[in-house]
């Protein structure tokens, strides 16, 4: 492990083992959020040269929950019909957390680098979710 992966795993503990000022349970992977969180592909549409998808996140439980480090390399990414992947656009126009109020939803729109033609899907820490 390099000096450098060891600071950001601690940081990620850090953030993990506290709540935020608002209560919020902190969630930074797919098992975290695996019983509580529903993810839904609710809408794709070409954004210029890039891909636009609104995501919806829907909170079952009674905690506000934060999702966090959705801007880091491989934890969100658009995938193809072909099995081919397209990360993030780099820059401030995607959201590195988002919070999610409890028994509620909320829409994100992301914009991922490069046109995708068909197929899409996108996969959060590891999981496929197919548009619907």
């Amino acid at each position: 492990m390099t000096a450098q992966g060891g600071f950001t795993e601690g940081v990620i503990d850090g953030r993990e083992s506290a709540q935020g000022a608002d209560g919020a349970q902190v969630i930074s992977n797919h098992e975290q959020m695996a019983d509580i969180v529903q993810v839904d592909v609710l809408k794709t549409q070409p954004d210029g040269d890039n891909l636009r998808i609104t995501l919806g996140l829907k909170n079952t439980s009674a905690t506000q929950l934060r999702l966090i480090n959705l801007t880091q390399t491989g934890a969100l990414l658009a995938i193809d019909a072909d099995g081919y992947a397209n990360p993030l656009l780099p820059g401030l126009q995607n959201p590195d957390e988002i919070t999610v109020p409890a028994n509620a939803g909320v829409r994100q729109v992301f914009i991922f680098a490069g046109p995708m033609d068909s197929g899409v899907s996108v996969r959060l820490w590891g999981q496929d979710y197919p548009v619907h």
